[in-house]
């Protein structure tokens, strides 16, 4: 790593098997304009089953002694870092920093007080993980702990802008309790851009207590919820987010959609609804085209039991003339007979199309 580029801006190593001897040697790089570092996933910890507690340990130590004083993104997902860890972690002299992505690492919630003693006032862009991730059976849930986590969290001193609470993932989702989320909509955030909560599955008091944010600038939000009802899903409509540009929600029904479709979102760019696993047919597709948002660009509708009327009235009903990328992967759609014939009729409804994902990856089709 004595690589002699003096402009370097940008090192990425993510998805490589570093270890704490690599780290020792990345800190001692001369790269006095680096502004974006990512060493996600290096293979400590539960990536390495070789690893020790001494080598875990020694990774944030390294990290601070780099001489980066332009440092602005520091991304270091499944690290692997602890609680000792942070608190070397926030030594770390990068006043310039504006993006801190820590997401399913080893803290325990004693650690979250130590983030307002890091010297780092430009901090717009939080990522983290509160709880362990695939290995969450080992742990017992405490609603509790969460609400004073993220009450916590809510007074560092951060104007935040993008904050993603990941939790515990779909697979052993948790529910925000009340404490948590008032902690959350009452924050001093009136900066936030963005909004992940596609961690926790949440609760309908959850999903109602949103509206009472004040979030005027908020572009993106995603939620995770389960069988959302219309009487809850009309409290997201009255929102007031006028520049919300993404919007994503996981096990919608029909009854919601035909609700979530009245929001005044005039500059809504992308809709991601997905995971749900009520029939989406002709009454879902019909609800879905009542949607007035004349700049959507990507329709996410991955695993949404859409089969063919339900696609059949979106063709022939939406008013969305930029689709440019459409997602029907794991839908009752693909693979049925006629599908194939199907297809010229997406490049007529909507010419702009150029990203099809019918399987797990994004074709081409433009």
């Amino acid at each position: 790593m004595q690589g002699n580029w003096p402009l370097l801006e940008t090192l990425d190593l993510s998805n490589n098997k570093l270890d704490a001897s690599s780290t020792e040697v990345l800190a001692h790089g001369l790269w006095p304009k680096l502004k974006s570092l990512n060493i996600s996933q290096m293979g400590v910890g539960h990536w390495n089953r070789n690893y020790d507690a001494a080598s875990l340990a020694s990774v944030p130590g390294h990290l601070i002694q780099g001489d980066w004083p332009l440092l602005e993104s520091l991304i270091l997902n499944s690290v692997d870092i602890d609680a000792q860890g942070i608190s070397v972690l926030i030594k770390g002299n990068w006043p310039l920093l504006k993006e801190l992505s820590l997401c399913d690492n080893l803290f325990s919630l004693a650690w979250l007080p130590l983030l307002s003693q890091a010297a780092w006032p430009l901090v717009r862009k939080f990522f983290i993980t509160l709880f362990y991730d695939h290995r969450c059976s080992r742990f017992g849930y405490d609603p509790n702990q969460t609400a004073d986590a993220i009450s916590r969290l809510m007074r560092v001193d951060w104007q935040l802008e993008e904050l993603l609470l990941p939790g515990t993932n779909h697979l052993c989702s948790d529910n925000l309790s009340v404490n948590a989320m008032d902690s959350l909509v009452n924050s001093d955030m009136k900066s936030l851009t963005g909004l992940d909560l596609t961690g926790y599955m949440l609760e309908g008091y959850s999903v109602a207590m949103l509206a009472e944010s004040k979030w005027p600038q908020l572009v993106r939000l995603c939620l995770n919820t389960h069988n959302l009802d219309a009487y809850t899903a009309g409290s997201l409509v009255d929102i007031d987010w006028p520049v919300l540009k993404h919007f994503a929600m996981t096990g919608i029904s029909v009854s919601s959609m035909s609700v979530l479709c009245k929001g005044s979102w005039p500059f809504l760019e992308t809709l991601e609804l997905t995971e749900s696993h009520v029939h989406f047919g002709v009454l879902g597709a019909a609800e879905l085209v009542k949607g007035d948002w004349p700049c959507l660009i990507s329709l996410n509708l991955h695993d949404c039991a859409l089969d063919a009327a339900g696609m059949n009235r979106i063709l022939e009903m939406s008013s969305w003339p930029l689709i440019a990328s459409l997602d029907i992967a794991c839908t009752d759609l693909v693979g049925i007979p006629g599908y194939i014939s199907m297809l010229p009729a997406f490049k007529d409804r909507w010419p702009l199309l150029q990203w099809l994902r019918e399987w797990n990856d994004m074709d081409y089709v433009g």
